[in-house]
């Protein structure tokens, strides 16, 4: 073998290394996000803890902080991974939506029903959206730019932008825990959609009129159910 070959193998072994590396990482990485969307859907309501993320995870703290600093981070890589691409898949559905009206309550049974179809997808919004200090940008642009929308309008009618928001985002997480560990009927999205509605000053036959029309069709949902095996490459629980 002469010096170009060995050199050759040489630089290719190293690759090969530096590739089981990555790998490696990569299934570590991903048993701590499957972990994490484990621990939300079993706490529920209840702030989960980095040391409940290791504890589901199995490894060794030193390990969870070679990946994360702080629970924030963690949740942050979950919402990119799990929660993200529905939520803005719900947004790009409603977009098309003139009446600030009809497309607030439109993204507000969507967000419940694939809720409803993945627990865990669920959960990972419910936590994020506890309070501003776990909210991020995406979750930032529900609800109020239809608010502000419907009210530039004439279509709401509310005194206060914070008030309007802290209504809806109350209502949407109050069903979401209610979808999430209790039973509710068929029609509960409807009904809690429609009392939002009154409640933003839209008179009840319209807004029964509102909830019961069809939602849009070909957006993406979560690639899996409650017993999912996998959502974007994490396992869910």
């Amino acid at each position: 073998m002469n010096y170009s070959s060995a050199a050759i193998k040489v630089k290719k072994n190293l690759q090969r290394r530096k590739e089981i590396g990555q790998e490696r990482r990569e299934r570590t990485r991903t048993r701590l996000l499957a972990a994490a969307a484990q621990v939300l859907a079993e706490h529920g309501e209840k702030k989960a803890t980095i040391d409940d993320f290791i504890q589901a995870a199995g490894v060794a703290r030193g390990t969870f902080y070679n990946y994360y600093q702080t629970r924030g981070e963690i949740l942050d890589d979950l919402w990119a991974e799990i929660g993200r691409n529905p939520f803005v898949e719900i947004q790009k559905a409603c977009a098309s939506i003139k009446d600030p009206a009809e497309r607030l309550v439109t993204k507000t049974r969507l967000i419940l029903k694939t809720a409803q179809d993945n627990s865990t997808w669920g959960w990972v919004v419910f936590a994020l959206s506890l309070d501003i200090t776990t909210v991020n940008a995406d979750l930032l642009a529900f609800p109020r730019p239809d608010l502000e929308d419907g009210l530039r309008r004439g279509r709401f009618k509310f005194d206060d932008i914070h008030a309007a928001k802290d209504l809806v985002v109350g209502a949407c997480r109050t069903a979401l825990h209610a979808l999430l560990i209790e039973e509710r009927s068929e029609d509960y999205p409807r009904a809690l959609s429609a009392l939002m509605l009154r409640s933003l000053g839209i008179a009840a036959t319209e807004a029964q009129t509102l909830v019961k029309r069809p939602l849009p069709t070909g957006r993406s949902g979560p690639s899996h159910g409650t017993n999912g095996t996998a959502v974007n490459g994490v396992s869910a629980p």
